[in-house]
């Protein structure tokens, strides 16, 4: 092999993975308060899209700048949908508690609880590929998208369940793991045509 070919392979994955730390770490701040994590989400796979649409050559500035354009662009329908999200979960939680914990409500519950988990996987995505999508819009190519290209979404689900596995084990590893997970979604969705859907 040409050591020019593996020192320029070497220097692309290092500059991948730093960006995935900058990413990671402004999603983290800027999902702090819990109703803002569907807008730092958007925001990152908006970076990432830029990112590839640009050849993966992007300063830490130029990052945190489309990461604060994407934020805020989307901040409306991003913190809808959050809540939605949670007050679908906590309504989830709550029939949990108040209902006997039969094998028919448990059941509804998990049935909830996977639809919920489908449904996240590409809503945020969407927000960020899409220019001016109204919510309604949002919501329901979401629905959609989420449910035609099922394969693809529980293989994501899966991955980032396992990411989440190593982060309870390994705390560090968070600075890498979140967004390894929305480049793996990045690359899954695109692969799979989900942008073509919207």
């Amino acid at each position: 092999m040409d050591r020019n070919f593996l020192e320029s392979k070497f220097i692309e994955y290092g500059e991948l993975a730093f960006d995935l730390m900058i990413i990671s770490i402004l999603v983290v701040i800027f999902a702090l308060p819990i109703l803002t994590a569907g807008s730092a989400i958007t925001a990152s796979y908006y970076v990432l899209l830029e990112r590839k649409k640009n050849g993966n050559n992007m300063s830490v500035l130029n990052i945190i700048r489309i990461f604060l354009k994407g934020f805020i662009k989307n901040i409306g329908q991003t913190t809808l949908t959050t809540v939605w999200i949670i007050i679908s979960l906590i309504s989830i939680h709550t029939i949990l508690k108040v209902f006997s914990l039969g094998y028919i409500i448990m059941g509804v519950a998990l049935f909830l609880i996977i639809e919920v988990l489908i449904y996240t996987q590409v809503i945020f995505y969407i927000y960020a590929r899409a220019d001016k999508l109204k919510y309604f819009n949002g919501v329901m190519n979401g629905i959609f998208i989420a449910h035609k290209k099922l394969p693809i979404i529980i293989l994501s689900i899966l991955i980032q369940v396992v990411f989440a596995l190593i982060i309870s084990r390994f705390n560090w590893m968070i600075i890498i793991l979140i967004g390894l997970s929305f480049q793996i979604n990045v690359i899954l969705f695109d692969k799979y045509h989900v942008e073509n859907q919207i």
